[in-house]
């Protein structure tokens, strides 16, 4: 068992100042937990990439990060990138017009 899962609880991840929100959300398809933004990973080809609600232990506005988990729900790092609103749209803007359809 992953020792960053929330109360050994797959597809949630705790670090020293963050963890997944378990209050908000949809859970990750069967596993129990909610705290993900979307219905779906970002990217899946067996280890997936999740946006997921955050809560700053420190306290703070509401905020999200990026983690990747394997196929059983346990993160692979720690540490992901925590994004604000702001953040996610700069991110959006940048991708969109890197891609173009």
């Amino acid at each position: 068992m992953s020792k960053w899962w929330i109360n050994g609880m797959p597809f949630t991840c705790e670090n020293s100042r963050f963890k997944t929100d378990i209050t908000k959300g949809k859970p990750h398809g069967q596993a129990a937990a909610l705290g993900s933004v979307l219905d779906q990973p970002l990217v899946s080809h067996g280890y997936t990439l999740w946006l997921k609600h955050v809560i700053d232990k420190n306290g703070g506005p509401d905020q999200f990060w990026l983690i990747w988990y394997d196929p059983k729900g346990a993160p692979t790092i720690p540490a992901s990138g925590v994004l604000g609103p702001d953040e996610i749209r700069e991110i959006t803007r940048q991708l969109s017009a890197f891609i173009k359809i």
